[in-house]
């Protein structure tokens, strides 16, 4: 099993069962809820024709899994390909074309940020015969490819073609996790909220649990109430694990004092706070929730570029260098020979130095990225 596949069933998005690797039912509830805001944002900016591919993305069989959380069903992880979103045109003149494939590039980046709510790093490929523009998201092992798009000349014309791949799920698994399992961005939750009863046969604790979970429901929150037998402890370990935005935990002392014990996820806070407040007042911690998932990503991807200057013998140790070249094909030649490289040409170009390997102070910037490797 690959350290990706190991990471997914360690935070319960899937699990082992006779040499394969199954997406259960909670890391299935992750991607439909992405598909679906990604689905809605290409309808609205006039795509009509969306296709899916699902490469080997299958319902498997039951017999002998374990049993799901929330649904019945599990799905088979394999391709890069599983629970893609692809949309195409055609066009007569090569302007319309890349206008179409900037506009791609431009929302893809925009959904990504806002779904999954990472910042990400873009830009045209050096190296493809095609004209082709490339959207991932950096972590600390390298950069994970999350959208594409190709611009090709036929006989027909121009195609575009653009698509999001399911790495997705690499990002989200790799990138929003510590040492007890995955942090979600509230956007994507499966639920925004659990809340967990202890000692659900004390008098009033249930009832007040059915409340809460009734008034969270009218205001149009995914909230889940867990209760079953399962100690509160043990329930408490495993929606840290999965990554739920807020745990909410009531006992016999918050019946009586109309309060709840509050823990957040992200910066794993807890709080006593009065119920009606906090009734009032979760659409704030859920935005500001998403915020600092942002701004926490933000920063790393900042601090992880690096200057050409960090070179050691023309070798790129860096996760990501920023490095200026001039047009000439001696020292584009030179730049091309980095090896598992993503190098890209970004949309913003503020080079303020000479060439790397000949001193020009007529050069373009470039971002060499290390590729992410699932080993």
């Amino acid at each position: 099993m690959n350290s990706l596949n190991k990471m997914l069933c360690e935070i319960s998005f899937a699990t082992r069962l006779n040499g394969e690797v199954l997406l259960l039912d909670y890391g299935s509830s992750v991607f439909d809820n992405i598909l679906s805001m990604i689905d809605e944002k290409l309808i609205l900016t006039n795509h009509k024709k969306i296709k899916t591919s699902k490469g080997d993305c299958q319902i498997a069989s039951k017999n002998g899994a374990p049993k799901s959380l929330f649904f019945d069903y599990i799905r088979k992880v394999g391709s890069t390909k599983y629970f893609s979103r692809e949309v195409e045109a055609y066009f007569k003149e090569i302007q319309p074309a890349r206008h179409e494939q900037l506009q791609n590039v431009e929302l893809f980046s925009r959904v990504i940020k806002e779904i999954i709510n990472l910042p990400i790093i873009s830009g045209k490929l050096l190296i493809n015969k095609d004209e082709t523009y490339y959207i991932g998201v950096i972590t600390s092992k390298g950069i994970i490819e999350i959208a594409r798009s190709i611009l090709k000349k036929d006989e027909n014309g121009y195609y575009v073609r653009s698509y999001f791949l399911s790495k997705i799920l690499d990002a989200i698994a790799i990138y929003s996790n510590d040492e007890e399992g995955v942090i979600l961005s509230p956007a994507i939750a499966p639920y925004l909220a659990v809340i967990i009863p202890i000692n659900i046969a004390q008098k009033g604790v249930n009832k007040k649990c059915k409340e809460l979970l009734d008034k969270l429901e009218k205001k149009g929150l995914k909230v889940l109430y867990d209760e079953t037998s399962e100690t509160h402890t043990k329930k408490h370990e495993y929606y840290l694990k999965i990554g739920v935005p807020l745990i909410i935990e009531i006992g016999i002392k918050d019946v009586e004092g109309n309060s709840l014990n509050l823990f957040v996820r992200f910066n794993k806070e807890f709080i006593r706070i009065d119920t009606k407040l906090f009734v009032d007042d979760i659409e704030l911690y859920l935005t500001k929730m998403q915020n600092d998932l942002y701004k926490k990503a933000l920063t790393f991807t900042v601090n992880s570029i690096r200057n050409s200057s960090d070179f050691t013998n023309d070798k790129c140790v860096n996760v990501i260098t920023k490095i200026q070249c001039c047009d000439k094909e001696k020292c584009l030649e030179k730049l091309k020979k980095m090896k598992d490289r993503v190098i890209l040409v970004p949309f913003n170009q503020n080079s303020n130095s000479n060439c790397y390997f000949c001193n020009s102070s007529e050069c373009d910037s470039y971002y060499l990225i290390k590729k992410y490797k699932s080993v």
